[in-house]
């Protein structure tokens, strides 16, 4: 392995209705999905990409019709903790704007 291999990002364990998940940082093979968040068109398709990459990439038994299943409430929770494990805190108002639209169109 070369040194670049020190530059890859950490898991990072949390617990979520007791449930433990283990997330895993993006990469830069996942750039595409930070393009797509700029598009109000396509964000909504990218963050469901987000929190399915993050969690597929330490359990590969996770399945997307699992990851549709996850209430909004634990929706926000859990992008806060990736958008934390990225270093993505500026995209939070655009990820919250987003939660409350989904929220207010289900209501």
């Amino acid at each position: 392995m070369s040194k670049l291999s020190r530059l890859a990002g950490k898991t990072k364990t949390i617990t979520l209705e007791g449930v433990e998940l283990v997330l895993t940082p993006l990469t830069v093979k996942d750039m595409d999905l930070f393009v797509k968040l700029e598009d109000k068109n396509q964000m909504g398709e990218s963050m469901r990409e987000i929190v399915f990459r993050t969690l597929k990439g330490a359990d590969a038994e996770i399945t997307q019709e699992e990851v549709d299943d996850i209430s909004f409430e634990n929706l926000q929770t859990l992008m806060d903790e990736i958008m934390n494990l990225n270093g993505l805190k500026d995209v939070d108002d655009k990820k919250q704007a987003l939660i409350n639209k989904m929220k207010n169109a289900r209501s």
